[in-house]
């Protein structure tokens, strides 16, 4: 390439020559000239020897060199003297010199270059070779002063900052989906609800963030979404760090052509209202029978509290009567003494002026005036007095209707404990003689009855065991609200290991590994927490006998905001779309011909977790085993 630059003033850009009209030069090269300089980008050509051999107009400006100052000179030394921090920059180092050596460009943004007053200023640049023949005979330098976008920069990132505090400070959960249901940006607080810190979830799909039972159930919502469809929703959603009841809105975004590009999710999580609400209608459900005699209770405690208040209102207004009665009393007492000076006096002055006699009469009558206001007081605090005593009897007659409620209240508790004692014993006499006698008939007359007989025989027996296994779960399950708590410290590996020894004994022709990690201490009811011990690792046992080599786990684990206990195994598993179904009375995922059970367990499980203030919850695949977690506020102290 054959690449021709002359400076701006016609001049030969080599020191001491002046430059001579070239008729071969190219008809369009004044007009170049003319582009070069109407540019606002500097621009400044050097030839092989790192020499300036043209500075355009915005050069000058942006850096306070004329363009003749510029010419010939070394304009590293002129501009490109020193690095950002103040310490020199040896040519060899610098980039845009570099070209001249190694014919390749280059692109710098954040240098910087000074000014002829000795200021420095922020530059981007790119330096290209000029070659011809295939040698490097000189390099183009483009630069810009980036100051301006320097400021924007810091302006835009310290909004983006203070958006950031703002999103991440508040209890709302936000997040930005692409069209593609791809994550671009949550806030912390959507980051901790699924379990993940924000640069984890930024760049990955919805469905492998939440999870996929998690996913089918918002997939709807999140197509709407993308449709341009404003949607809402409220439902719980069985996360994979544990199930999360969610209210929020799917809002979708537009770009200036009005094309979809994503959506917007804001959304509170409102599970403890939703576990509250449960508990207060389970809660509701058991004491149904009592709700009317312990609201009369409240009322009758309300309204003996309302009695001994006014009472006491009415014993401190009876106290200020009886200082004001006594400082009446010694007001009089003290009157009285004056009266007997004055009327003195007034004897001794009756015997001279008549005049001095009509003051005294005067005097007399108003001391007859306070003595009858003193009687007049007198009758109030009386009064006072016989209202207080009334009332002391109506406390009387209340106090006996509290001890009325109160008997009423015992009695219906003796009819409670009298009812579980039916249940517990008169219920099963029956059932024993059902078993009894099946027995009974399958020892004595087993030869009398053909196969489907036997086959009968053997159903009324399992079904009779069965209903007895149902009442003593149903009796555990109702005494288990009003049992009192008593709350110690014990080692939960130790009571797991014995709960395992005992349920073993009972299979022994199975093999099962038996694996308790490192377990902190707990503070709880240990009689509860067996139970709750029991229940998981018996069921861990039942649905793991299809299995030759069966293995669970009993342990613990730390997340960012709490550590659960749990109990894993290698089961038969479950499908997490009915997750929501584990915990309750009576909910089973199996039929008695694969497990057997009455499905009662886990709800008890439930439930004393709950009344510890602790939370419980479930992850299982079908064929791949089950985890069971459980949180309490007694951990690790």
């Amino acid at each position: 390439m054959n690449i021709s630059v002359k400076s701006a003033s016609g001049r030969d850009p080599r020191p001491g020559r002046k430059a001579k009209p070239d008729p071969s030069a190219a008809p369009g090269s004044a007009h170049l000239e003319l582009i070069l300089e109407a540019t606002d980008q500097g621009i400044y050509v050097l030839d092989a020897l790192g020499r300036c051999t043209l500075f355009n107009r915005a050069a000058a400006a942006m850096t306070g060199w004329l363009p003749e100052e510029g010419l010939g000179r070394n304009i590293h030394e002129l501009i490109h003297h020193t690095r950002p921090g103040g310490s020199p920059h040896p040519p060899e180092e610098c980039s845009v010199l570099g070209v001249l050596r190694t014919g390749k460009g280059v692109h710098r943004d954040g240098d910087v270059y000074w000014r002829r007053d000795g200021t420095p200023f922020p530059a981007e640049y790119s330096s290209s070779p000029i070659i011809e023949n295939g040698r490097t005979i000189g390099a183009v330098v483009v630069f810009m002063d980036i100051t301006e976008r320097r400021r924007l920069e810091k302006t835009l990132r310290d909004r983006e900052k203070e958006l950031r505090l703002i999103t991440d400070a508040g209890p709302t959960l936000i997040a930005y989906v692409d069209s593609d249901c791809r994550y671009r940006w949550v806030n912390k607080t959507y980051a901790r609800w699924v379990g993940l810190a924000s640069e984890e979830v930024r760049g990955r799909h919805f469905r492998e963030v939440i999870g996929e039972a998690a996913w089918r159930l918002v997939q709807p919502y999140a197509r709407r979404a993308l449709n341009g469809e404003v949607v809402a929703h409220e439902q719980q959603l069985p996360l994979q760090n544990g199930p999360s009841w969610v209210r929020g809105t799917f809002t979708p975004h537009h770009d200036e052509s009005g094309e979809v590009r994503g959506f917007v999710e804001h959304a509170i999580d409102i599970g403890e209202g939703k576990e509250a609400e449960e508990t207060y209608r389970a809660t509701l459900n058991i004491l149904a029978d009592f709700d009317e005699e312990r609201q009369n209770v409240q009322l009758l405690q309300k309204a003996t509290l309302n009695l001994l208040e006014d009472m006491h209102d009415e014993r401190n207004r009876l106290d200020q009567t009886q200082r004001a009665t006594l400082n009446i009393l010694e007001d009089f007492d003290q009157e009285k003494g004056k009266l007997r000076n004055l009327q003195q006096a007034t004897m001794n002055l009756l015997e001279d002026v008549d005049e001095e006699r009509r003051n005294f009469q005067l005097i007399q009558k108003a001391t007859l005036n306070l003595l009858e206001d003193m009687n007049t007081e007198r009758e109030k605090a009386d009064q006072t007095q016989r209202a207080l005593i009334n009332i002391l009897d109506d406390v009387e007659v209340e106090r006996a209707k509290s001890e009325q409620s109160k008997a009423l209240l015992e009695s219906v508790n003796r009819e409670l404990e009298a009812f579980s004692y039916s249940v517990s014993h008169d219920l099963r006499a029956p059932l024993r003689a059902i078993s009894g006698f099946a027995e009974a008939l399958m020892e004595d007359w087993a030869a009398q009855l053909d196969d489907e007989g036997k086959r009968y025989l053997g159903l009324v027996q399992d079904n009779a065991h069965k209903m007895g296994q149902l009442i003593d779960d149903l009796l555990a399950f109702s005494r288990l609200g009003r049992q009192p708590m008593t709350k110690t410290d014990f080692d939960v590996g130790t009571l797991a290991e014995a709960v395992f020894e005992e349920l073993a004994a009972h299979r022994s022709q199975r093999h099962i590994e038996f694996i308790v990690g490192p377990v902190p201490a707990l503070h709880a009811d240990k009689a509860l927490i067996q139970q709750v011990l029991v229940n998981l690792i018996s069921n861990a046992v039942k649905f793991t006998k299809t299995r030759e080599k069966a293995c669970i786990e009993v342990g613990y684990r730390r997340d960012a905001d709490r550590g659960a206990y749990y109990v894993r195994d290698n089961g038969v598993g479950f499908d997490m779309l009915y997750v929501g179904k584990l915990f309750g009375v009576f909910q089973r995922l199996h039929s008695d011909t694969e497990f057997e059970g009455t499905g009662v367990g886990l709800a008890l499980v439930y439930r004393i977790i709950t009344r510890h203030g602790g939370k419980v919850w479930a992850e299982g695949q079908e064929g791949h085993g089950a985890t069971f977690y459980f949180s309490l506020p007694g951990i690790e102290k």
